[in-house]
């Protein structure tokens, strides 16, 4: 064999040799990597990251408001005999106080925190901080916006763009109208705009020779005796301003109700005037709710749900619900829901997110719905848009589901210091404060109450 040949076969065998060295170095520095690390280059801090996955164990709490246990256990149960290493132990929450203790909860991280927790839409801006985005790969943006309506994309959505909570119902006000007054004065129904139903108002309206209300049109103007006042006046800010976005400021974290048009004032004036300048309703009547039930007041607006309470009040009672009225054309409603989030205390967010995304499956939601409605009236409305027109005929919810597409909500940063601070502007009004003046003090209110309620940014 010559030099040339042997130089080959040496050089050849120096090469493979080498190749064996470093696929021997590789595979030994592999098994030497911990777990965590060789993670740690693939994860970023995108929400589509969290942990989770894997068959081990997990359990979850999940607290809830409305549903009971009872109602709850059938989708549980059926969760967990699908994964049969998640246990979740849902309770029901008592309402009073339950804003302010769930977020102490949180942000304490206290013994036996929920993984999920209900909140209301407009809570965003207080609980995000302790509340976990949604991971991406739950619903991507378009695919949310795709499933539910505006009013959720817009309300649930973070001031960092993520998404916070799940929605597995859909609410808002609605206008509830008495069959057997409206058939007396031949009136078909009420009408869709706000010109209409005061005339209408107006006409159902009786008095007696004392000039007192005996049967009063349309439960609207007062502070003290009108169930839904602050939501009433919110509705007629956003519709008078065509538009929601102007009243909340995430970055300053204050509310305005400053508008240079007057716009928002004339709300509050046009509200009152259905007290008065048309005498449709009075201050001095026992409560809105109560007058509807006992067969007295025409028209009542107030949330769906609040046909069950009227119908145990008084199942005699024959009544309907139509959307609330407009001002003209412009299709613009209020809604109010509650959503299901993740807290930033869960030591299992991916799955606590991954039972919340089953749950809002058409399946369970419609599980959910026929669980409810064998305990009540019926069960919350569905949230998902491709649901809607199973319940668009419904009682009482069908309103509901007319007014979702255009469901808008007030952006009030906390929902009950501004009901509050809304009914304390129309008291003060009523009793000759200018409009505006009295909307400029619930606004201060309002954000005095913020100032120490929201986290700093």
């Amino acid at each position: 064999m010559d030099n040339k040949k042997k130089l080959i076969i040496i050089a050849g065998g120096a090469l493979l040799l080498l190749i064996i060295i470093v696929i021997l170095a590789l595979m030994m520095r592999r098994r030497s990597t911990p777990a965590g690390q060789a993670q740690q280059s693939t994860q970023s801090s995108s929400p589509t990251d969290q942990s989770g996955g894997g068959n081990e164990p997990v359990e979850l709490l999940y607290s809830g408001l409305w549903e009971s246990s009872d109602t709850m256990d059938a989708l549980i149960s059926k969760y967990e005999a699908e994964h049969p290493n998640i246990t979740i132990k849902y309770t029901q929450q008592e309402f009073a106080q339950y804003e302010d203790k769930m977020y102490q909860r949180i942000l304490e991280n206290a013994p036996l925190t929920p993984d999920i927790i209900r909140f209301h839409n407009t809570w965003l801006p207080k609980f995000q901080s302790v509340l976990t985005p949604m991971p991406d790969d739950i619903y991507s943006t378009e695919e949310f916006s795709n499933t539910f309506y505006p009013v959720h994309v817009a309300s649930l959505t973070g001031d960092d763009g993520y998404i916070y909570g799940i929605p597995l119902e859909v609410d808002g006000l609605v206008l509830f109208y008495n069959v057997d007054i409206f058939d007396e004065a031949g009136i078909d129904k009420p009408g869709t705009d706000w010109d209409t139903v005061r005339a209408q108002a107006v006409e159902l309206t009786k008095t007696d020779e004392n000039d007192e209300i005996q049967v009063a049109g349309l439960g609207i103007g007062s502070a003290d005796n009108v169930r839904h006042a602050p939501e009433i006046l919110e509705l007629l800010m956003i519709q008078s301003t065509n538009d929601n976005t102007g009243f909340y400021d995430p970055t300053s974290q204050e509310i305005s109700f400053e508008d240079q048009n007057g716009r928002v004032a004339d709300a509050l004036a046009s509200y009152l005037s259905f007290v008065r300048n048309d005498h449709v309703w009075s201050p001095d009547i026992r409560s809105d709710l109560e007058f509807f039930y006992s067969g007295r007041l025409a028209m009542f607006i107030g949330q769906s749900w609040e046909a069950i309470d009227i119908i145990k009040a008084n199942p005699a009672l024959n009544f309907k619900a139509v959307p609330t009225p407009t001002l003209g054309t412009n299709q613009m409603y209020l809604g109010s829901f509650w959503a299901e989030g993740v807290s930033k205390a869960s030591q299992h967010p991916r799955e606590a997110w991954e039972f919340l995304k089953w749950l809002s499956e058409p399946e369970q939601q419609k599980l959910l719905y026929s669980t409810e409605s064998g305990v009540r009236t019926f069960g919350e409305p569905y949230s998902r848009r491709d649901l809607s027109s199973e319940l668009e005929s419904a009682p009482y919810v069908g309103a509901v589901m007319e007014e979702a597409p255009y469901f808008s909500y007030f952006p009030a940063g906390e929902l009950y210091v501004t009901t509050d601070s809304l009914r304390d502007a129309i008291r003060n009004a009523s009793s000759g404060d200018d409009p505006d003046t009295a909307l400029q003090s619930a606004a201060q209110d309002i954000n005095d109450y913020l100032e120490e309620a929201l986290p700093s940014k």
